[in-house]
């Protein structure tokens, strides 16, 4: 009997001890779900803190867990998303993209970072950047996906503005760098209508309008348009698209859309094109020089409403470059034209006078063939600076200028020495008939004198003709004697005028 008691105690006990060690498991696994609930919220609250959408997706590519921000920006509840698929959530033909490189993660593990198009709550097509990884359990076997979106559309969007811009800097860097050499300045139209139409995106179309000096804008360089048209277009500038789109201001880029053409029948004619199409949007750029208009890049698409800011922006950006151009081509062409023309009366000067003498006098060596050297000089150009001002002795000596460059060939060379001094290397082959046409010329003056401020004032010079290599076989010694011969024309001469006087 008493080994029954000690035996029932004993069981008493043990129970005791596992109700005992029960209560202790069971209030820490409390304590564990606490702090794991605890954990769980944390993480959530953690996960809904975060700017960018974060999903979960398990094995078999159901989403099942997703923060807040992917909920707000997919337009979803919780509800309407836990245990979907990419297919169920609106995303059209970018879902089989989107779920097979989810496949590609499940077989293969690791992560993904790539960009892809998302289409968001508003119905837009976002730009995002996709950064995913590989959820493992211990036997490394893939259980699900975690992500992370990041919306990238602002950023491809300044990333394709600074690349459209750079390549408008690339295009009028190459457009400088022919600037040099460039005579005619269409060329240089040609080619910048060339990028401008490589630039904007949808272009199809385009011309360089100039405006003429009675107002009317005529093409200097197009693409695709007819060229019979071309030749005949001719509209009057507060006829044209940017003088109504600006209300006259012209100051800005504009753009027209179909409806802004309608009424303007010179303005369809002007885009009137080879392959038959219809234009139907337009953007077009004044041109801007030195606080004038001086004329517009027109860019023309088949396409309705095509252009928009980003395409003002670029053309804007463009177009400075383009009067930046502009005015560099002006520039050189002045400083060319001057380094070679005496401004004053369009003929050489005398530095470049002395090196196609240069070239004329190895031909001509070479060649064994013979030129006559000329000096003129002026007759009385002091008494008419004097008496009637120095505008009044301009005009003789441009009035001498003119003529003398209208009597000679076109293979002659006629340059202003100096002052009051020219200098001729002519190719005629007789002397006399030199001296003919002079004196013709003298006598032409004589008889059509200048009327300045209604003062007569009679056009009148002296000369001196030396040959080669006859006369002299240096340039120097050309000079030497066609001067000395002058010399002794003009003391003839003012013998002449002072018996004339008595």
């Amino acid at each position: 009997m008493f080994l029954l008691i000690v035996i029932f105690a004993i069981i008493i006990i043990f129970l005791i001890v596992y109700i005992l060690k029960h209560r202790k498991v069971e209030n820490r696994l409390k304590e564990i779900n606490g702090d794991l609930k605890n954990s769980c919220e944390l993480f959530r609250k953690i996960l809904n803190t975060m700017p960018n959408p974060v999903f979960y997706k398990n094995a078999n590519f159901e989403y099942v867990e997703v923060n807040d921000s992917y909920m707000e920006n997919m337009g979803f509840e919780k509800d309407d998303i836990i245990n979907q698929t990419v297919f169920d959530i609106n995303q059209g033909e970018l879902a089989q993209s989107h779920h097979e490189l989810d496949v590609e993660l499940i077989k293969n593990g690791g992560k993904q970072t790539y960009e892809a198009k998302v289409i968001y709550a508003d119905g837009i097509e976002y730009d995002v950047l996709f950064s995913k990884a590989a959820v493992a359990s211990e036997d490394k076997k893939v259980e699900g996906i975690v992500g992370v979106m990041l919306d990238i559309t602002e950023r491809k969007k300044i990333e394709k503005r600074v690349s459209r811009l750079l390549k408008v800097n690339e295009a009028m860097l190459e457009v400088s760098h022919f600037i040099i050499g460039m005579d005619d300045i269409n060329q240089m139209f040609d080619l910048i209508l060339e990028k401008a139409l490589a630039i904007i995106q949808c272009a199809k179309f385009g011309s360089i309008l100039i405006l003429t000096e009675d107002k009317n804008l005529e093409i200097a360089a197009f693409k695709g348009y007819d060229p019979e048209k071309v030749k005949r277009f001719s509209v009057p500038v507060k006829q044209s698209f940017l003088w109504y789109k600006t209300e006259g201001n012209m100051d800005r880029t504009v753009i027209i859309n179909k409806w802004d053409m309608v009424g303007n029948d010179n303005g369809v004619d002007m885009v009137a094109n080879t392959e038959g199409v219809q234009i139907k949007s337009n953007i077009i750029a004044p041109i801007i020089i030195k606080g004038k208009l001086y004329g517009e890049l027109s860019i023309d698409s088949e396409f309705e409403n095509v252009f928009d800011e980003e395409d003002v922006e670029i053309l804007e950006h463009l177009r400075s470059k383009i009067e930046i151009a502009i005015s560099k081509h002006k520039m050189y062409k002045e400083i060319m034209y001057l380094s070679r023309y005496d401004k004053l009366t369009n003929v050489y000067n005398r530095r470049y006078f002395e090196d196609v003498f240069d070239e004329q006098f190895k031909k001509s060596v070479r060649c064994g063939e013979g030129f006559y050297f000329v000096v003129f000089d002026l007759n009385g150009l002091k008494v008419i600076n004097d008496s009637f001002g120095h505008l009044a002795g301009d005009e003789y000596i441009k009035t001498f200028a003119s003529s003398l460059s209208s009597s000679i060939g076109s293979s002659d060379c006629f340059a202003r020495y100096g002052g009051d001094e020219f200098v001729a290397v002519l190719l005629e082959e007789d002397s006399q008939k030199l001296i003919v046409k002079f004196e013709s010329l003298i006598s032409e003056f004589k008889n059509n004198p200048i009327i300045f401020e209604g003062n007569k004032i009679v056009c009148s010079f002296s000369y001196g003709i030396a040959s080669f290599p006859h006369d002299a076989k240096t340039y120097e010694q050309l000079v030497k004697v066609a001067d000395e011969r002058m010399y002794k024309y003009k003391q003839n001469y003012k013998r002449k005028l002072k018996k004339m006087n008595r």
